[in-house]
């Protein structure tokens, strides 16, 4: 009986142990996440550089939501994190400014810098948008990454 109390306790030990450790790698994992997530909504850098950037127009109508608009930015490339996008401008100065238009925005710009441009006046008129939350206009550069139609001030003559 001694030894089934010894073994029974040692197995006990054990199994406290195991519990313990995965708890705390589960916490740690986690922990890691968030922690991460909350850096980005601070930091987070424009996903691409100045080099190869590209400009899209993108339509705002008046019931988009920063859901919508996360979504449609991260479908087109600008941002790499629709509901990241949506806690910085939760977290942001233009939480509930952002405006019906249609915008340029490129990818080089942060997400800050967008909201920034979303929540001026448009450039266009606000009755042209009507598609939907948000839609996407034109992708103004070509395959090169250059601007389409852009003078480069060489002679094709």
């Amino acid at each position: 009986m001694n030894t089934r109390q010894l073994v029974g306790s040692v197995l006990d030990t054990v199994l406290r142990i195991v519990i313990i450790v995965a708890v705390v790698m589960f916490v740690y994992k986690y922990a890691m996440q968030a922690y991460d997530f909350g850096y980005r909504v601070f930091a987070e850098a424009p996903v691409s550089t100045e080099e190869n950037a590209k400009t899209i127009s993108i339509a705002v109508s008046e019931d988009a939501t920063p859901e919508d608009i996360g979504k449609v930015l991260e479908e087109k490339g600008l941002i790499g994190d629709a509901k990241l996008f949506t806690v910085q401008e939760l977290l942001s100065s233009y939480h509930g400014e952002m405006r019906p238009g249609i915008y340029e925005l490129s990818s080089d710009m942060t997400a800050e810098e967008m909201m920034a441009v979303m929540s001026t006046q448009p450039e266009e008129d606000e009755a042209a948008v009507s598609d939907g939350p948000v839609t996407e206009e034109t992708d103004t550069t070509d395959e090169g990454g250059e601007n389409a139609g852009e003078d480069n001030g060489e002679d094709t003559e």
